[in-house]
């Protein structure tokens, strides 16, 4: 789950690379509203997809738009972690 204090640091962040982007973080209703679609994340992957937003949009944020830059962790395949078991015991990874 989300840390609180990151999302709200994170937020301040959106804020200072898009000055005109019209919200209001003293209100705790907005910031409650936001943070419910984000909560779900994790710290550092949300951290991520500030980053990733901030580099390439130029557009004030959305939900829609941050989530574009959520990449969920991968599961690996059993078949994967054989080979990747080989590779280490081969002394090739």
């Amino acid at each position: 789950m989300l840390d609180k204090e990151l999302f709200f640091e994170g937020m301040e962040e959106l804020l200072k690379f898009f000055p005109n982007w019209n919200i209001d973080l003293s209100e705790k209703r907005n910031v409650r509203a936001w943070y419910n679609k984000f909560k779900h994340m994790s710290d550092g992957r949300f951290i991520k997809a500030i980053d990733e937003y901030i580099r390439n949009e130029q557009f004030n944020p959305t939900v829609a738009g941050i989530l574009k830059y959520y990449l969920p962790e991968q599961q690996k395949t059993a078949t994967q972690i054989e080979h990747e078991k080989m590779l280490q015991e081969n002394g090739l990874m």
